[in-house]
């Protein structure tokens, strides 16, 4: 092939569909080049007006982007920012080092819409969540991720009352499937009752986590979809969180008396049957492995655990607008 091919063929390369999808790499190398082009710009020009003294950039993996022009990857190449050598971990040196710094408490105080009574702080170097001080609670940084919000709904506090333990000796996973299952029952218009509750899960001694307790189903139920399957590291990530004196659950390790036994056990009612039933699971083969999905409707738990679905069903509170506005 002749020279001139060559070049008119890499010219053509080049001359990408101005809207033609990013790979995973390029859109990588895009945000990177983003934050250090904005690094740069608020050093060099700290009174810019474009920019406002307290804009952050977030600290989160890049979404995906699917339609960047091709055209601007060359135009941040002239800046020579060696990305392929870059750090995999998210700092850069303006960002402070430290959760403290970064104001983490006050951001999560506002973003989930923490009344008063609720404060967030960071514990000290060394302190473990049993070093809880007075007045405060051990919240893990996972559990807000996976949709447990404060003040707890008044069926999810009976729930931790009955099972008489602190929410922090409760594992991630069975945090996910109480406030997943709630989501449901309120969703579906279920009779929230603790007889109900009490056929479908209890708790049992965590094998992988001395000291902790996590949920089991019955057998034959499916409440939440998928499952969690992998958890880890999350003891190192806690908040001690204050609460108010009214605050009903207990607040520190505990060893469990469980209060169900000594609720009334009764029949289920028309409505429990019918919510009983709906959480019945199928088997279907999956190779040489039978596999348990739900029977009926379930919906998958990253579309349910954020804001906005929940406070669709009253289970956070961060709409200012009301939960009719969603």
């Amino acid at each position: 092939m002749s020279g001139s091919g060559m070049h008119a063929n890499t010219g053509k390369a080049n001359e990408a569909e101005p809207f033609t999808p990013l790979s995973s790499m390029e859109e990588r190398e895009a945000y990177y080049r983003h934050k250090f082009l904005a690094d740069a710009e608020k050093a060099l020009r700290p009174t810019n007006p474009d920019i406002p003294e307290d804009t952050e950039i977030a600290d989160v993996k890049p979404i995906s982007v699917r339609y960047h022009l091709r055209s601007n990857l060359d135009l941040f190449n002239q800046y020579g920012t060696n990305i392929d050598r870059m750090p995999r971990t998210k700092h850069t040196s303006y960002q402070p080092e430290t959760a403290t710094e970064k104001d983490y408490c006050q951001h999560g105080k506002r973003f989930y819409r923490l009344p008063d009574g609720y404060k967030l702080r960071l514990p000290n170097e060394g302190q473990t969540a049993l070093d809880c001080p007075p007045g405060h609670i051990v919240v893990y940084a996972k559990y807000f991720e996976l949709g447990l919000r404060f003040p707890l709904h008044h069926y999810i506090e009976k729930i931790f009352r009955a099972w008489n333990v602190s929410i922090a000796q409760l594992t991630p996973p069975t945090i996910r499937n109480i406030v997943s299952l709630v989501w449901v029952m309120i969703f579906m218009d279920f009779p929230l009752t603790l007889n109900l509750f009490r056929r479908l899960h209890w708790i049992k001694r965590d094998s992988q986590s001395p000291g902790w307790w996590s949920h089991f189903t019955a057998p034959g139920k499916c409440t939440v979809w998928p499952k969690l399957t992998s958890c880890k590291n999350w003891k190192k990530e806690f908040y001690f969180m204050s609460v108010p004196d009214d605050f009903t659950v207990r607040r520190t390790f505990y060893h469990p008396h469980n209060m169900f036994e000594t609720i009334r056990s009764r029949a289920l009612g028309k409505l429990e049957k019918k919510a009983f039933k709906w959480f019945n699971c199928t088997y279907v083969s999956a190779g040489k492995k039978n596999k348990v999905v739900p029977g009926v409707w379930l919906p998958h738990c990253n579309y349910i655990l954020g804001n906005a679905p929940l406070s669709h069903v009253g289970l956070c509170h961060t709409d200012e607008f009301g939960m009719e506005g969603l």
